[in-house]
This record gives C-alpha cells, sequence and structure tokens, in this order.
C-alpha cells in the first residue's frame, strides 16, 4: 500500500480505538507507529545513494521521486505473513511489522534523464516525506507537487488544536542533537512549530526541522544543526524507536523530577565577571571608562551576562535606556549599518514617548537641524524614526552617491553626531553589540566612532574563537585600546556555577 493510504488507515484506526485520549497522546501513539515507516525509507535512501557512490553511477531514484504518493510500504503482521492491506479491522487484534518501504519510481534517473540531486537535496526530500508521514500534511519549506488532502492524525485537524499543548504541563527532553536555534520567516519554521503547538513531541520537532534545513545547503543560510547524511537521521530515529521513553517523550515534572526553572534575571558561577562588570558602570558614571568588551567562546554566557547584569545597571541608573544590536553570520545578506540603525530607530522612538512638552522636542529638532545639516536625509534610510524628530523638514531617504570612502565617512559623522545630541537630552544610554565578529566593515569603523561618546555605555560581545588574528576585525579591536575600555574574558561555567544553576 502506499504511504498516503497506510497514513489515513492508521489515523482513523487510531481515532476508533483511542477516542478518549487527548491529542497530545494520539500523536504520541502515532509517532510509535510511524517510527518504523520512517526508520524504513531512510535506510532505503542511505543504501541507494551509497551504492551509488561507491560504484560511480546515477542514483537509481530520481530526486522527484521522493514523494509521499510514491512510497511502498510492505506490511507483516505478528504471524509473520505478508499483508496486501493494513486496515484497521485487520491489524486491530494484531501486531504488524514493517517489511520494507520502496520508492516507485517512472524509470531509472539515468535511463529518463531526471535529476538526481545531491545528499543534501535527497535530505530535504526525506525531511519533506517524514514531516507528512508524522503530520498527516505536507510541510511549508516546499511547493508540494501534489495537492492537500488535509489529512491529519487521528482525524485531528491541526488548525483546530495549534493552543492545546500550550494548555498541558509538558516539558522538553534534550534530544541528541539540538533544536534549530535560529530564529527566521523560513516556512519549514513555521510548520514545526505548528506541529510542536498541537503536541508532537519536541525531539520529533526537532529531527524534522534539521532534515527540511538542508533545503537551504545551496545558500548561506544553512543552519550548523542541518544533517549531513542519511546514517545520522537514521541513527537519531533508531534512538527514538528503541527507547522512546528516553529519546522520543516529553519530560514531565513531578515531585521526583522537578522542572528546571531558570529566572532570566539571575546569572549563576559568574560573581568575579559580574564585579568587573559593575565597577566599569560605575566608572562609566564617574566619566572614566566608555565601556567593556566581553570575548568568549560561544555558549559562554556573553549575551546573557550583558541583557541581565547590563541591563539591570542601565535601569538603576536613572531608568536608563538599554538598547542591543545582534550581528547575524549572514552579512552578505543585510545592508550595511541596519543593525546599529535598528538601535538606533528604537532610541530614536524611545526620545520621542519620553518628552513631555513639545518645546522640548523643538529644541532637539533644532539642534539636529544644526548637527546633520542636510545630509540628514542620508540617515533616513537606516534610521526611518529620524523623521519623528525632524518633523519640520522634509526627509526623504536618500541614496548616497559619489565616493564611498566619503559616504561611509558622512554615515559615520551623522550615526555620531545625532547619538551626542541625543544623548545630552535622554536619560542614560546602555548599547550593546553583540557577535560584534560578524559586523561589515562599515559597522565596526562605526562602532569605535560611537564608543568615543563617553556619555554612552558601550558593550561589545564577540566570540575570539572566531576571529582571524590577522584579520580585519583583530585590527579594528586593536584600534578600541586608546578607549577606555574593560576587557572581560568569560570560559565556561566551573563546577560549582553548574551545581548552584541546577539547585
Amino acid at each position: 500500500l502506499t504511504m498516503r493510504q497506510w497514513i489515513i488507515e492508521k489515523s482513523d484506526a487510531l481515532q476508533a480505538a483511542s477516542a478518549t485520549n487527548s491529542t497530545i497522546g494520539k500523536l504520541f501513539e502515532y509517532a510509535l507507529l510511524a517510527l518504523p515507516v520512517a526508520l524504513k525509507l531512510t535506510e532505503y535512501l542511505s543504501e541507494t545513494t551509497q551504492k551509488a557512490e561507491e560504484n560511480g553511477v546515477i542514483n537509481k531514484v530520481p530526486l522527484e521521486s521522493i514523494v509521499i504518493e510514491n512510497i511502498l510500504i510492505q506490511v507483516r503482521d505478528s504471524n509473520n505473513n505478508l499483508s496486501e492491506h493494513s486496515s484497521s479491522e485487520h491489524h486491530k487484534n494484531e501486531e504488524e511489522v514493517i517489511k520494507s518501504v520502496q520508492i516507485l519510481t517512472v524509470g531509472t534517473a539515468e535511463v529518463v534523464h531526471l535529476e538526481t540531486g545531491d545528499v543534501m537535496q535527497r535530505l530535504a526530500s526525506l525531511g519533506a516525506v517524514l514531516y507528512e508521514l508524522f503530520s498527516g500534511e505536507p510541510p511549508l519549506v516546499m511547493p508540494s507537487r501534489h495537492a492537500n488532502n488535509g489529512l491529519s492524525v487521528g482525524s485531528i485537524n491541526l488548525d483546530d488544536v495549534m493552543s492545546l499543548a500550550s494548555n498541558g504541563n509538558h516539558h522538553c527532553r534534550p534530544q541528541k542533537k539540538k533544536a534549530n536555534n535560529r530564529r527566521s520567516t523560513y516556512s519549514q519554521d513555521e510548520s514545526i512549530a505548528k506541529l510542536a503547538l498541537a503536541g508532537a513531541p519536541h525531539s520529533l520537532c526537532s529531527l524534522l526541522g534539521n532534515v527540511l534545513e538542508c533545503s537551504y545547503s545551496h545558500t548561506d543560510f544553512l543552519d550548523e544543526e542541518a544533517y549531513r547524511s542519511f546514517e545520522d537521521v537514521k541513527i537519531d530515529l533508531q534512538l527514538m524507536s528503541d527507547d522512546p521513553a528516553r529519546f522520543l517523550s516529553d519530560m514531565k515534572t513531578s515531585a521526583l523530577l522537578p522542572a528546571l526553572d531558570i529566572r532570566d534575571e539571575v546569572v549563576f558561577g559568574r560573581d568575579a565577571e559580574i564585579e568587573i562588570l559593575e565597577n566599569s558602570y560605575r566608572q562609566f558614571v564617574n566619566g572614566n571608562c566608555s565601556g567593556v568588551t566581553i570575548r568568549g567562546g560561544a555558549g559562554t554566557g556573553k549575551s546573557r551576562l550583558a541583557m541581565t547584569v547590563v541591563q539591570r545597571l542601565t535601569k538603576n541608573n536613572r531608568n536608563g535606556i538599554f538598547l542591543m544590536a545582534k550581528f547575524d553570520q549572514n552579512k552578505d545578506f543585510v545592508m550595511p549599518l541596519s543593525n546599529i540603525g535598528n538601535a538606533f530607530n528604537t532610541l530614536c522612538d524611545l526620545f520621542v514617548q519620553d518628552a513631555t512638552t513639545d518645546s522640548e522636542l523643538n529644541s532637539v529638532e533644532n539642534e539636529l537641524v544644526n548637527a546633520l545639516g542636510s545630509q540628514a536625509s542620508l540617515l533616513v534610510g537606516v534610521v526611518p524614526s529620524l523623521r519623528k524628530l525632524m518633523p519640520s523638514c522634509n526627509l526623504l531617504n536618500h541614496t548616497p552617491g559619489g565616493n564611498c570612502a566619503n559616504s561611509a565617512l558622512s554615515m559615520r559623522f551623522l550615526f555620531s553626531e545625532l547619538l551626542r545630541v541625543l544623548s545630552s537630552h535622554s536619560r542614560p544610554i546602555t548599547i550593546v553589540l553583540d557577535d560584534i565578529q560578524w559586523a561589515d566593515f562599515a559597522s565596526l569603523l562605526l562602532a569605535g566612532n560611537l564608543a568615543s561618546n563617553k556619555s554612552v555605555f558601550f558593550v561589545f560581545c564577540f566570540r575570539d574563537d572566531e576571529v582571524n588574528a590577522s584579520g580585519p576585525f583583530t585590527a579594528w579591536l586593536t584600534s578600541l585600546s586608546m578607549l577606555s575600555l574593560y576587557e572581560l574574558k568569560l570560559e565556561g561555567l566551573g563546577v560549582d556555577g553548574v551545581n548552584r544553576l541546577v539547585s
């Protein structure tokens, strides 16, 4: 029978056999039934791919054949009898065994000249099939070649159960591969979020997301958690199938197994570092410090330290303004200066909200006109809220022309002047630039210029294990030595810090 037939029959059987179960319970039961199918399919694709690579021939399964309608499932019952049909009546009292899973093709790719794709493309196609196997509907990550029949596990439409999981009291169990944490607008993220909210096991959602992520293998947006081989997918599926209580089911809290509740406002095991930050901020208030650099490897807690301790220090100083800009590894797809521009855009909005009288805003507008002059329009493209501070001026988006070096110099001057004017009238300002090792060079030069403003506290967070010793970032970092900046190096948490974290 086809995989689509198998999904329909299993969904109907579960619906009839466990009508009193919760949606989350049905999804878990269905996942247990579907895992052997997923394993056999992954093994089949792995074997065909490996044989093609070993023999130097074209893979016999075309890429476009890896869709749910072309997948055939052969089932045996507990008595080892082959079954042509997998009806709910036949299997009501029989435990089925998935004998094999194969893909039906019109002809081999070599004969009909169909595209076979590389391993990552084939993994992405597997991801789309697995998502439909476990959810009953195709993912949003790619256009489906076939109409969506609106199937859902246990005859439950996922659209109708989006809120069920949020009412449950289950917690996620750590899985072999960590979840894809990159925030984005990609379609597979929406698909996985929908499945997770419906109550699917978190480890399964993580696996599906990391397989679907393979569809971005030919772009710079491929996440590091994407699978790289069928064997890796097979290993994780096998773990879930062999020991579902450990690798599939989500953790539930109890008196014997309480939830690990980490408060956002607390940092553990960083007493010495917190003391350095507090001292640096005191020196800033006294006019003797411009900020601090926080370096360390990925995951050592640089961002957490800035978001908690530095933000608390800022708020305690006359309810100061805390701004944060985070740079992305895919900087080639981000407009230069846009990250810092977003922080300044927020600053402009907050300044307008804080203004108590029109005369105060008029006074600031006059200062900005004198400071920025006719070049104020250059800033509007990256700081559109500047218009709110200069309503009397006709500020239109302006693309600087002429010499690029002169334009970059102009932007650094304009940003610096804007910050100078606003900081002289606003609450104390703190600006955190996170993952600045990934900043474009124009943003680096701008950040260095801005940090010379002694009325603003700057925090530069960067991964020192991803910095080229002879690269431009290192040269820029050296140039900061002329500023009054404290330096903070983070290592991983020690045993005492971990004990305090979990106690």
